[in-house]
């Protein structure tokens, strides 16, 4: 599945209506759950990938703590809930 989307924008991108297809673009990926990412002819390249794939991991990171923390939890409640039953 994919993570993300790169849009590479040259020279000649700004024309007619680019920004309102861009938006579109935009709306469309993000609906889906994808990461847009939009690069400027003037932006470097490197450095701004480099910035969001670091924001992506980051996100990740903190998601499977989330998510790590969370199972550890069920897995006490439900360690606890079969002590109980076994006193019972």
């Amino acid at each position: 599945m994919p993570v993300a989307v790169i849009e590479v924008n040259g020279t000649g991108h700004y024309q007619n209506n680019a920004l309102e297809r861009d938006e579109i673009k935009r709306i469309a990926v993000e609906s889906a759950g994808i990461r847009y990412i939009a690069i400027r002819e003037n932006e470097n390249k490197k450095e701004k990938l480099e910035r969001e794939l670091l924001y992506m991991l980051n996100k990740k990171s903190t998601i499977e703590s989330i998510n790590t923390s969370n199972s550890s939890s069920t897995k006490e409640r439900i360690t606890n809930a079969r002590i109980n039953q076994t006193r019972t």
